[in-house]
């Protein structure tokens, strides 16, 4: 649930704050580097997201930030027309948020599973994990298309699919 929503949103931002841009008739040529800066946010997300989930727990930070993920997945799409500035903080929130439970993903999973069994689970949450990511930016795009390009509607299906994320981590919280 987490990559599906994480790497379907690496594929489209660019793309979205291209046509944000043009949207707004301003020069596209600054999309790339509003992207970049909301890539940045990544390295504090991650460090800022280890951080918490050793002092706050696990469960906690992951909870936290794929709940504030989530409500940008679901909201930002919609907002293609707010002032670019707004979009790019935003888009680093999301960017942020995205990452930042991620590594406490890994964790978690180093914690719950007995030693001799690690590198198995570690493969199948890759197969499963990376597959959902390759999955989904091809979902968004279709949903663009046959939405007649509406952006929010594609951004929609990221946060469906990622739905489930914190509803596991929840279940997980309860054992």
């Amino acid at each position: 649930f987490h990559n599906w929503e994480l790497l379907g949103l690496w594929a489209w931002l660019p793309a979205f704050l291209t046509a944000a841009l043009l949207l707004q008739g301003q020069p596209v040529e600054n999309a790339l580097m509003f992207a970049g800066l909301t890539y940045v946010a990544n390295i504090a997300g991650s460090i800022i997201g280890g951080t918490m989930a050793d002092r706050w727990g696990r469960t906690q930070t992951i909870l936290t930030w794929s709940c504030v993920s989530l409500a940008l997945s679901f909201s930002i799409g919609w907002l293609i027309a707010a002032p670019i500035i707004l979009l790019v903080a935003l888009a680093c929130l999301y960017n942020f948020a995205g990452i930042a439970d991620s590594s406490t993903h890994s964790l978690v999973l180093a914690e719950s599973v007995p030693p001799h069994y690690l590198g198995v689970a570690y493969a199948v949450r890759s197969v499963i994990g990376f597959g959902a990511g390759v999955v989904s930016p091809v979902v968004f795009g279709w949903a663009l298309d046959a939405s007649g390009q509406s952006w929010g509607l594609a951004w929609v299906t990221l946060g469906i699919g990622a739905a489930l994320g914190p509803v596991m981590t929840w279940k997980l919280r309860k054992s």
